[in-house]
């Protein structure tokens, strides 16, 4: 399952939007913890223990329990490619 946090303080979790839900962010030695709200790990399906991988993207931060694929990373820098060109892939489709 995946979800993404956007800039517009809402999280998207499958097809589902949830409303903004605040969190606190501890120390944990060196490292800081975002504490994941029962509503939210219920809909994502992890527990305590369970590994989930925090990526950037141009919306927010995208939260998922599946590593990133090979595929994955490469349709992503294939999609940001036509991003980058996307007025001349539209000349192209007007021609």
């Amino acid at each position: 399952m995946t979800g993404t946090f956007n800039n517009f303080g809402r999280f998207a979790c499958g097809y589902a939007i949830m409303p903004l839900m605040k969190t606190d962010v501890t120390k944990i030695g060196d490292s800081l913890a975002v504490t994941v709200p029962d509503e939210l790990a219920g809909k994502l399906g992890i527990k305590p223990g369970d590994t989930v991988f925090l990526t950037e993207t141009k919306d927010g931060l995208q939260l998922t329990t599946q590593a990133p694929s090979e595929y994955e990373e490469q349709l992503a820098s294939g999609r940001a490619f036509v991003e980058r060109h996307k007025k001349a892939f539209q000349l192209l489709a007007n021609r």
